[in-house]
């Protein structure tokens, strides 16, 4: 399950607001929230699954859009429910060496404060495109993932906070992000 939420600067969760997602603030601070997002999350994670009725959704992909009370979009809900036909084991071992976006290397940066945390990956990197009119355009992007082992389930419950550049300074875009890793009845899949 996705929600992004469009030009945030300040996430009010259960917790409180964090006024710390702004252009110029340090990395430890960044890090340090969205850490603090990603466990919150897990701890409301079985309400969420409820709320989107993952346990009897069909295969496939519903997405939505989520409005405050004012009609302004508060967020969008991409959720996916598929089966992989591979053993458990095997499936959560290779989507845990894809969780940090292994492939995203430019000006990559490991955060050093998750050095040491367990199933915890935190890393910053930069994407850049060239649009249509040949203007080179970038945005920033911190994203932390948490893996949570229990009994007969995997959760990887991640953020990704992405800040534009350049001619995209002002842009934000603050994501969460659950993904449920659990063996079939038959064990056949995933």
């Amino acid at each position: 399950m996705t929600q992004s939420r469009p030009e945030v600067l300040t996430l009010a969760g259960e917790e409180g607001e964090h006024k710390l997602r702004r252009v110029g603030d340090s990395d430890d601070a960044m890090f340090a929230a969205l850490l603090q997002d990603v466990e919150a999350c897990y701890a409301r994670i079985d309400d969420s699954h409820r709320e989107c009725d993952m346990d009897n959704m069909p295969i496939g992909i519903t997405n939505s859009v989520h409005r405050g009370p004012n009609g302004e979009v508060d967020f969008f809900q991409h959720v996916n429910r598929f089966m992989q036909p591979f053993e458990f084991q095997d499936m959560f071992k290779s989507s845990w060496k894809l969780a940090g976006h292994p492939h995203r290397t430019q000006d990559r940066q490991e955060y050093q404060g998750a050095a040491g945390l367990d199933d915890t990956i935190a890393v910053k990197f930069r994407l850049t495109r060239t649009l249509a009119t040949g203007t080179k355009v970038s945005v920033l992007q911190r994203l932390v993932v948490r893996r949570f082992i229990e009994n007969d389930r995997i959760f990887h419950v991640w953020k990704v906070y992405s800040e534009g550049e350049g001619i995209l300074r002002g842009m934000h875009s603050d994501e969460t992000s659950w993904c449920r890793f659990r063996p079939t009845p038959d064990g056949f899949g995933t």
